[in-house]
């Protein structure tokens, strides 16, 4: 059987080596999110300060959060971008950084037009917010 390779053997090896790829591929990518999450999970799960209580001040400076024993205000051209999504409002402050404002937060959809309409007008970089 040393002869050359039918076409249907390399066909169902190449098959097979894709299948197993594909496969492991799959599998690595649960497991890096699965470990994501765990990560994410047990830093909350430790951290007081990300359960405390917070209040937040959104005024013509910028927007204020203020906890027990903490206070920071974040000035309106510290934002990089702004995004609404469907509950909620995040606010790139760095690379890195972001502030996250339910839509909760908000007495009514006045206030809500009031937010995004400072949005646009403060924040420099990109704005993306419905009319």
């Amino acid at each position: 059987m040393n002869g050359p390779v039918t076409g249907g053997t390399w066909g169902v090896r190449a098959l097979l080596n894709f299948l197993a790829a594909v496969i492991l591929s799959l599998a690595v990518t649960v497991i890096a999110t699965a470990i994501s999450f765990f990560r994410l999970y047990r830093t909350y799960k430790t951290n007081q300060r990300l359960k405390s209580a917070r209040s937040i001040t959104i005024h013509q400076l910028g927007i204020s959060q203020k906890q027990k024993n903490a206070s920071i205000l974040f000035e309106w051209d510290e934002l990089l971008s702004a995004r609404e999504h469907k509950d909620m409002f995040r606010l790139q402050t760095s690379g890195y950084g972001t502030l996250l404002l339910p839509k909760r937060l908000f007495y009514s959809q006045k206030d809500i037009a009031v937010f995004r309409q400072m949005l646009r007008e403060n924040v420099n970089e990109k704005v993306n917010v419905t009319e």
